[in-house]
């Protein structure tokens, strides 16, 4: 379905890819950005004073007929402060897709950790996950993009470069999320506590992550790197900040 001109832009702390939709009107590059950030401040607002989500969605969609695709990430916007996606949330995408919207998420996630979402995003019909590396069709239950892989020799590099710091790695392959099995219980102290569940329940675990990355027959789409403080993150972006890659600073002090 999705054919044409990629369009690039830079989401909050990340590089995500989208396709125009050539039988609809153009969707609008600020358009996307401004629904990204108007949603954020909707779903906060939900939060507090308990208005009616899909009050919202039903003006948004038929004020603006043109508009045939919201594109929602899921941390910070789709998901509450509780990593979940409320009761009015999910009526306003059943709203949306009734209406003749095509729903769907904008992540730096990758598909096995949307995986305990799966009876809530029944609506959504796509997945533009990693930070637009792998694009999947909830629908048709199949990939239809992929923006490709790290090289082999750059994922080298990276692992040379981090060995020898106290760092978490994730790097998500064919859409699995890969972790060190023993550094998920010390998820707090790389500032990512929140997502020790997650991990538990959706993560390859492996004995040794640097090892798996010297693996050449693993294709690896994105590397996340979880430090202990912003300034360690830092030290570790000028390591690598002359590689071909694009790098975005994420939650409290990790390095995508």
């Amino acid at each position: 379905m999705f054919k044409g001109d990629k369009i690039q832009f830079r989401e909050i702390g990340s590089e995500c890819g989208f396709y125009r939709y050539k039988k609809e009107s153009i969707l609008f590059n600020y358009w996307i950005q401004w629904s990204h950030f108007s949603l954020k401040i909707v779903n906060i607002v939900c939060e507090l004073s308990l208005i009616k989500f899909h009050k919202f969605t039903h003006f948004f969609f038929y004020i603006h007929p043109m508009y045939k695709l919201i594109a929602l990430d899921m941390d910070g916007t789709l998901l509450n402060s509780h990593k979940e996606i409320s009761i009015v949330t999910q009526e306003s995408l059943a709203l949306a897709q009734k209406s003749g919207k095509i729903c769907a998420l904008a992540t730096g996630r990758c598909l096995s950790e949307l995986i305990p979402y799966k009876k809530e995003l029944t609506n959504v019909q796509y997945g533009i996950c990693e930070s637009g590396s792998l694009i999947y069709d909830f629908f048709n239950k199949k990939i239809i993009g992929r923006k490709g892989t790290i090289s082999h020799d750059i994922a080298l590099k990276i692992a040379k470069a981090v060995s020898d710091e106290d760092v978490m790695i994730q790097i998500m392959c064919d859409g699995i999320s890969y972790v060190n099995e023993h550094q998920i219980p010390l998820m707090k102290n790389y500032r990512m506590g929140q997502y020790e569940s997650l991990y538990r329940e959706t993560s390859e675990k492996v004995n040794n992550i640097i090892e798996t990355i010297k693996n050449e027959k693993i294709g690896i789409e994105k590397i996340n790197i979880y430090h202990t403080s912003k300034d360690i993150r830092d030290k570790t972006f000028k390591k690598l900040s002359d590689l071909p890659l694009q790098f975005a600073f994420a939650e409290e002090s990790s390095l995508e």
